[in-house]
């Protein structure tokens, strides 16, 4: 009898053990579960962050900061959009009876970056952009072209008629192609209103 009460102490003891064990396997599945839902978020956030261009911080940066200039920004052999600020931009394309290629940028915009070196860079833009006057504008948080143009999203192509009045817009980024595309109805919209 105390062989039997022995074994059943043990039966007993022998039961809580991988009782305890499963639970504790349990509780380390949850854990698991847990940091796989946190890495999950993690990486959402961080192509959420891509997708809408914001850099990540202590990442150095690799393209070029381009800034708006009163001159072509490069004076290279390649073919390049000569860029203007908007207050030369306006003035030149009164006189010259051209439409305006507004460009709103931020340095931390991701995606304005591409479109600075896949888009711009491409010659048949590069070629098409000689029918409108291009302004290349950094947008801030005090800037006036917030409110004056409905900047929400970056990159933010406008095309303006001489008056400033928008004829095309283009919110977010698009391969060259697609931009010609654009590039061609804002003129043919420019055009349509009697200008040359």
């Amino acid at each position: 009898m105390a062989t039997q009460a022995k074994r059943k102490g043990l039966r007993r003891s022998g039961n809580r053990a991988p009782s305890d064990g499963h639970r504790h396997g349990l509780m380390s599945g949850a854990f698991a579960l847990g940091l796989l839902a946190a890495l999950a978020a993690t990486v959402l956030l961080v192509l959420l962050a891509v997708a809408y261009g914001f850099a990540p911080t202590g990442v150095p940066d690799q393209t070029p900061n381009l800034t708006a200039t009163t001159t072509p920004i490069s004076t290279s052999i390649t073919p390049s959009i000569a860029w203007h600020n908007f207050t030369e931009g306006m003035a030149l394309a009164a006189a010259e009876g051209k439409p305006l290629m507004l460009d709103f940028y931020a340095d931390w915009c991701y995606w304005c970056k591409v479109l600075d070196a896949n888009v711009y860079s491409d010659p048949m833009v590069v070629s098409a952009s000689r029918d409108f006057v291009a302004v290349k504008e950094e947008v801030t948080g005090d800037s006036p072209f917030i409110d004056r143009y409905s900047v929400y999203y970056l990159p933010l192509v406008l095309w303006l008629d001489t008056n400033g009045t928008t004829l095309l817009r283009l919110d977010g980024y698009v391969d060259a192609p697609t931009f010609l595309e654009y590039m061609g109805r804002a003129l043919q919209k420019f055009r349509a209103q009697g200008a040359p």
